[in-house]
């Protein structure tokens, strides 16, 4: 059975962008699905990030590069969301900011640089068996149960003076 490496780390977009081109974060691993996001989600997940709200950590494997001392991140849980982040920094769709359409080259320079500097966490499961990565990705997909619009309208709507 796997244990998490004991250090994990909080990555910036660009640290990210830049092992994704590199080839050292891998995207598109064997086991991992097809991209599935539309484009509705792909533009919510830009949206939480140009506001700074936080999105789920990523679990990458880590393993000995065939180069024999680095190391490459294959993607266990997280591919949807570091695709769509590689698509939006490589023009490869537009985004409603602001009351209209842009794409990452149309953003001002401080907008950019905001979105570069969002950081997100990774764990590292270092050297995982075929079994341990099974088991994570089964565990971190199958296990959540979706919001009824009545717990949604709930919480868009909610009157207590808690906060």
């Amino acid at each position: 059975m796997f244990k998490f490496e004991e250090k994990t780390y909080d990555w910036s977009i660009a640290e990210i962008n830049s092992k994704i081109v590199n080839r050292t974060i891998i995207i598109h691993p064997e086991w991992q699905r097809n991209f599935v996001w539309g484009l509705k989600e792909k533009q919510l997940l830009i949206d939480s990030i140009m506001r700074g709200i936080p999105i789920p950590a990523i679990y990458l494997a880590k393993t000995q590069s065939k180069k024999g001392n680095e190391y490459v991140f294959s993607v266990i849980d997280g591919q949807q969301r570091l695709k769509t982040i590689d698509d939006f920094l490589g023009k490869g769709f537009s985004i409603k900011y602001q009351g209209s359409k842009t794409t990452w080259d149309n953003l001002a320079e401080e907008e950019r640089q905001n979105i570069l500097d969002y950081r997100i966490h990774a764990h590292l499961i270092p050297n995982p068996e075929r079994a341990d990565i099974s088991l994570l990705f089964e565990r971190l997909n199958k296990s959540s149960v979706r919001l009824r619009k009545m717990e949604l309208w709930n919480c868009t709507y909610w009157t207590s003076g808690g906060i």
